[in-house]
């Protein structure tokens, strides 16, 4: 018998490392990630930014901690200001993981500074 996700559960913040972000499994390719067991749907990253690169349309930064480092896009509406972020900021990302041509990342909805 299947259950159906409770609208709790399925839009469930899970606090993880970048080395679990990059850890996270699939069971197929159109499943959601899991990281021990558990089914990813927000998660939130703290790291330091390596890079950042900001586009009209989007902003790209290369977010690390002591486990790994990690692509983070943040999609921008027309007209949208976006904070500046610089090399060597300690953030927090909240979004979801992605994987596109066997490369992970974290589709950003928010960043939050960390200060």
């Amino acid at each position: 018998m299947l259950q159906e996700k409770s609208g709790a559960s399925a839009q469930r913040l899970t606090p993880l490392t970048v080395g679990q972000v990059l850890g996270a499994v699939q069971q197929h390719k159109d499943d959601a990630f899991s990281v021990d067991g558990r089914e990813l749907s927000q998660v939130a990253v703290v790291g330091t930014v390596r890079s950042a690169a900001k586009l009209s349309t989007n902003v790209t930064l290369v977010v690390y901690d002591s486990t790994g480092e990690v692509e983070v896009r943040q999609w921008l509406d027309a007209g949208e200001s976006q904070q500046e972020i610089i090399s060597g900021m300690r953030i927090r990302v909240v979004g979801h993981v992605r994987e596109f041509q066997e490369k992970r990342s974290i589709l950003a909805f928010k960043i939050y500074r960390c200060d």
